[in-house]
Parts: C-alpha cells; sequence; structure tokens
C-alpha cells in the first residue's frame, strides 16, 4: 500500500481539543447543522462539545483519523464491519442520552439526522467518511484531497467501496471530483438533505521491482 503523504498523519488523543475546534468551525455553516439550530444562534460551543464526544469515544479509538502536521484539516473514518475486539471502551453516556443532553430542544432533529443515515446506510462493507473539514482559511491548498489518501488507498488495495453522506452541494461537488458518485438523496424533514455518495476501489498500478 502507498504511503501516507509526508504531512497527513494519524491523529492522536493529545489532538482532540484543536481537532472538535477545527470542525465546530469548519460545519459552523453547513445547511444540516444549520438546519437544527435557530438562525441567529451560534452554533460553534455546541457542536464543538459534539465532535469532541463522538470523536473521544467512537472515532479515535478506531484508528482511523487523519489529520495535517499543522492541524489545518481532519478525517474521520469508520472501517467496514463492527467495532475491533479491544478497542478501548468509550466513557461518554449512551448515544441517545448525550444528543438530547447537548441539543436540548433541538434533539429531536439531530436524532432524526442520525435514525435517515443509519437507515439507509449501505449494507456492503465499506469506510465510511463520517466527518471531513479543513480551517477555512487553509482551502484550496489540496488538504482535504491529501486527507483522503490514506484510506481510499487502502479501500483500493482491500478491494472494498468508500462511502460518505454529503450535506452540502460545495462537499457534493468536492467528492464528485475525487472518485465519489452520487447514488441517492436522503432529504430531511427540516428541508436539509444529503447526497450518499460511493466511491468504487480502483485498480492500482504499481511500478515494476527487479
Amino acid at each position: 500500500m502507498g504511503g501516507t503523504p509526508a504531512h497527513v498523519r494519524l491523529a492522536t488523543k493529545a489532538d482532540l481539543s484543536r481537532l472538535a475546534d477545527l470542525l465546530a468551525v469548519a460545519f459552523h455553516d453547513d445547511p444540516v447543522t444549520r438546519s437544527h439550530f435557530p438562525p441567529a444562534l451560534d452554533v460553534v460551543p455546541t457542536m464543538r462539545r459534539f465532535f469532541e464526544i463522538v470523536l473521544e469515544g467512537e472515532f479515535l479509538p478506531r484508528g482511523l483519523v487523519f489529520t495535517t502536521e499543522d492541524l489545518a484539516g481532519v478525517a474521520a473514518w469508520l472501517p467496514p464491519g463492527p467495532a475491533r475486539e479491544g478497542e478501548e471502551a468509550s466513557e461518554a453516556p449512551g448515544p441517545g442520552e448525550f444528543i438530547r443532553e447537548l441539543f436540548g430542544t433541538h434533539a429531536a432533529i439531530v436524532e432524526e439526522i442520525l435514525r435517515v443515515q443509519a437507515e439507509h446506510h449501505p449494507t456492503e462493507h465499506n469506510y465510511y467518511l463520517q466527518f471531513m473539514g479543513t480551517l477555512p482559511q487553509m482551502q484550496g491548498r489540496g488538504i482535504g484531497t491529501a486527507l483522503l489518501a490514506p484510506v481510499l488507498e487502502r479501500c483500493d488495495d482491500e478491494r472494498i467501496p468508500a462511502y460518505l453522506d454529503a450535506s452540502s452541494q460545495g462537499s457534493r461537488d468536492f467528492y464528485l471530483g475525487r472518485g465519489f458518485e452520487v447514488i441517492g438523496e436522503l432529504p430531511l424533514s427540516t428541508g436539509a438533505r444529503f447526497w450518499q455518495m460511493r466511491r468504487r476501489p480502483r485498480v492500482r498500478a504499481y511500478a515494476a521491482s527487479g
């Protein structure tokens, strides 16, 4: 399998606070995020806590969170299949409990989002990109493409597709340019929507040796 780009590395628990900040800022004006908050509300503090909980409890233990040396971007993946035996158990409250505690009167909309995604998630094995974000001032520099590379290479080597739910037209178009295709749309009661996107594994060319 090809190597990880030099400026991309696996994230660690020491990065947690800054990565939660990064994702909260990156998603603060996302249509799906905005759809479950009042228009004038500053969503960053709540979303920062949300990302901190899910990164620590679900993503970092699985070893598929990638960032850059300067923490300018992050990609958080879930591997195919159930959680591996021996993974660190989360001390965070259960999903329903922490969603209701964190989002209060808006929890029902968040629960709808999670339910719709779960009900329509493909049954085939796939690497699932749950969240990816880049600091706004660092966008357009190839960071997102570099963050995708390690797992997309793994998908190609293992002959397993990659999958994601794009939550804006901008992110949909970004992934269309990186080999993903739209396979469906998931409308929400708020008027926002996800685009279901899948990337087929590719046959990679290897240099001849000897």
